[in-house]
This record gives structure tokens, C-alpha cells and sequence, in this order.
């Protein structure tokens, strides 16, 4: 069901996703503050994408011939762990959104899908160096959910 190579596409087209919905929100809300969150987390959804693009595939995993059933049940767990993640993020939903806390939350369940995602990915890592990448990735995914509860706190 998925390779290595369709499992680090994914992750780029997720950050891009992201970059999208959050940029054309910004440029569409009266707050200068919700703007400016929302563009520092466009941006680094940006940086994420790039990252992920520059990875090869053979950074990602060091992945030995298994045979078929072993490489069958490996896409059936990874298939099962990502079941019912969506990954979809799109500013028509976010400006439908009857409230401010409907579009901060709408938000934040795109941030945690992505970090379980994220840490599910890093599972397969077998470099030190990319898996630390990885980590910092996760880490500011983790940032952006408490920047959007800060804001609608504040």
C-alpha cells in the first residue's frame, strides 16, 4: 500500500497542505495577531515541506528485502495506524467554521494528525541525524497546537 518514497511524498503534500490553508486564511482574517500566528506557522509548514523533499528515500529508512508477507503485514499496520487520520486541512472548511474556537480546533486536529504521522515515521528512521530532524519537526508541529490554544486563551 505505501512505500518509503509514497510515505515521504505524503509528508511533503501535508506540509504543503498546511502552508496553503494557512496562508490564505491569514490573508483573509481582520486580526493582526491570529494573522501573524498563522503566517509564522505557514512559514515554518514551509521549512517542513523543504526538508522532506530533500530527503531520499534511503535516508528515511534503511530497508532490507523482506518477503512478501512480512512487507504485506507492514502496509497493513501502516495502513491501520493511518486509517482514520485525514490529513486535510482547506480554508473553505476553516472560513465555514461558525467560530473562532471551531477554526483553532479544526486547526489543531490537522496539527495532531500530523504528529502522529510524524512519530509513526520516525519509527521507520534509521539515521541518527534525520531522525533528530524528524524530533525538531515534531517538536514546532507540537508548538503550532500551543500557539493555537495560547491564541484562543489570550
Amino acid at each position: 500500500m505505501f512505500t518509503i518514497r509514497e510515505i515521504s511524498e505524503l509528508a511533503v503534500q501535508i506540509e504543503v497542505n498546511g502552508e496553503a490553508v494557512y496562508r490564505e486564511v491569514a490573508s483573509k482574517v481582520s486580526d493582526s495577531a491570529l494573522r501573524e500566528m498563522l503566517e509564522g506557522m505557514a512559514h515554518d509548514e514551509h521549512q517542513h515541506a523543504g526538508w522532506f523533499k530533500r530527503l531520499g528515500a534511503d535516508q528515511l529508512a534503511s530497508v532490507q528485502e523482506a518477503d512478501e508477507a512480512l512487507e504485506a503485514m507492514g502496509r497493513a499496520l501502516l495502513a491501520e495506524m493511518l486509517g482514520t487520520q485525514t490529513f486535510s486541512l482547506s480554508a473553505e472548511e476553516l472560513g465555514d467554521a461558525g467560530s473562532l474556537a471551531e477554526v483553532i480546533a479544526q486547526a489543531e486536529e490537522f496539527e495532531k494528525d500530523t504528529i502522529v504521522f510524524y512519530e509513526m515515521l520516525a519509527d521507520f528512521v534509521a539515521d541518527t541525524e534525520v531522525a533528530s530532524q524528524l524530533r525538531d519537526i515534531i517538536a514546532e508541529e507540537y508548538v503550532h497546537i500551543d500557539r493555537l490554544n495560547g491564541y484562543l486563551a489570550g
